[in-house]
């Protein structure tokens, strides 16, 4: 063989692992957007040798993932010099060795460290299908669902909790001198004694509450005033604002940055009750919500990912409750009691009509 066909096809076969590599990668780190859920359908389907090479990658990142317990794997998988699903697999293998070294030396903590110290800001990380009830210093629980990263910052002064990423339901003690406060992004919710649920999601914020009154307010402004807060209802739909309060029942999810042109809020019911929410007791419950937004939900508790390659679904209407223990089961439900097909493939679920080609 020529050099030059060798270089050739040692290129390509290297810019096939870069394209499976920045994949996975997108995957795993809830960065598929429709457009790039069409080109790796595109890719997988042109080349047999593409699919292979996305299957290792898959398994490089399952295999790591599994060691290092951790998502902060992103600049490993993102930096520009992958070359090979061998050094993808070095490279993250490399970055959970690091984040090992660095919780020995104290200056972060997995998710299995518990506080020893007044003041500690202490970590907490579920993986995807993962759930966590932690029991924090003042008797407070909070139970950590699927795929999210929680921050502990407690003091004599402060009950504080970062939720980076996720979902998180608190079960807060009462203490009038030191307010509890989960902080999301430029968004703080500010309670005394409370339940209630709190979901980040891209730019969205959802908060519900079972117990209690919460109030939602920016992080860095002007001190909550509940005097002026809009109180919200299930028949309340408020387009601006920047502080809102919560009574027990009522779910919110706000758009937007707080007192933002853009800034929106919608407000329902929570269902169950006491029982709410679903995911607590390893179940998912869907009410007249659309195919899409179902897939949304359930895409964040499964590594292989579903896909809906049928455009003339993705509106159906769905309702019903399903366990989570065994994610077959539900597909095959799925299936018997909304007409669809589902098709597993190694890397992906598919969902299409019964009668689509």
């Amino acid at each position: 063989m020529r050099s030059s066909e060798y270089k050739s096809m040692k290129h390509q076969q290297e810019s096939r692992e870069d394209t499976a590599a920045e994949f996975v990668s997108a995957m795993y780190l809830d960065r598929m957007t429709d457009e790039r859920i069409k080109s790796l359908d595109l890719w997988l389907a042109s080349d047999p040798e593409n699919r292979v090479e996305y299957q290792k990658a898959l398994d490089a990142w399952n295999e790591v993932s599994c060691l290092s317990g951790s998502t902060g794997l992103v600049e490993v998988l993102e930096s520009s010099q992958k070359r090979s699903s061998h050094k993808l697999f070095s490279r993250v293998a490399m970055a959970a060795s690091l984040l090992l070294a660095v919780v020995l030396t104290g200056v972060l903590f997995d998710k299995q460290s518990e506080p020893s110290n007044v003041g500690e800001l202490v970590r907490y990380e579920t993986q995807t299908g993962e759930q966590q009830t932690l029991t924090l210093p003042d008797g407070s629980v909070a139970v950590i669902n699927t795929n999210s990263r929680l921050l502990v910052d407690f003091s004599e002064n402060r009950r504080h909790l970062i939720l980076d990423r996720g979902e998180v339901f608190l079960e807060v003690e009462k203490d009038v001198n030191r307010p509890f406060v989960v902080s999301v992004g430029d968004t703080a919710v500010t309670v005394l004694g409370t339940k209630f649920n709190v979901l980040a999601s891209g730019f969205n914020l959802d908060v519900a509450v079972v117990e209690g009154e919460v109030a939602v307010h920016p992080k860095n402004g002007r001190p909550l005033n509940k005097s002026s807060a809009v109180v919200l209802s299930k028949d309340n739909e408020v387009a601006t604002g920047s502080q809102y309060r919560l009574p027990a029942g009522i779910s919110a999810r706000f758009r937007g940055k707080l007192g933002g042109n853009e800034s929106t809020v919608s407000v329902a019911s929570i269902e169950g009750g006491e029982n709410y929410p679903a995911w607590r007791y390893g179940m998912l419950r869907f009410n007249n919500q659309p195919l899409y937004e179902v897939v949304k939900e359930l895409n964040r508790y499964s590594r292989k990912k579903i896909l809906i390659e049928d455009s003339r679904i993705m509106d159906r209407r769905m309702s019903g409750v399903f366990k989570m223990d065994s994610f077959d089961a539900m597909l095959e439900r799925f299936e018997t009691m909304f007409d669809l097909q589902v098709t597993i493939h190694p890397d992906r679920i598919v969902l299409t009509g019964l009668d689509a080609n």
